[in-house]
């Protein structure tokens, strides 16, 4: 519910105010006995290695950025150093991207 009201307002102790009105809703005590059950959905898988990609940046370690390129399919990582500039991860992507083949799909995380 907060989260919800964050997107859309901000007034000034915010969270406590939304907070005490949960506490003080029948309706939202009567849910929070038993939350609503749902299941993971994962991606199906496209069929084969490179098709589908998760690239993001990890670090830093040791003063360092890394570009962590993971194949969806087989969970085979590829870290390349980098820095965070635009033309930097276009290169690290563009040398990953030649030493297998374009993916169908690439995701951030």
């Amino acid at each position: 519910m907060k989260m919800l009201a964050r997107d859309y307002c901000y007034w000034p102790h915010n969270d406590k105010d939304i907070e005490d009105k949960a506490k003080s809703c029948n309706h939202c005590q009567e849910n929070a006995k038993n939350p609503t059950k749902t299941s993971l959905c994962s991606r199906p898988d496209e069929g084969g290695p490179w098709i589908r990609i998760h690239a993001d940046f990890a670090g830093p370690i040791e003063g360092r950025m890394f570009l962590v390129i993971v194949d969806a399919h087989s969970k085979w990582p590829n870290m390349e150093m980098s820095t965070t500039t635009s033309a930097a991860t276009i290169t690290a992507f563009q040398s990953h991207l030649l030493s297998v083949w374009l993916p169908a799909d690439a995701r951030n995380g």
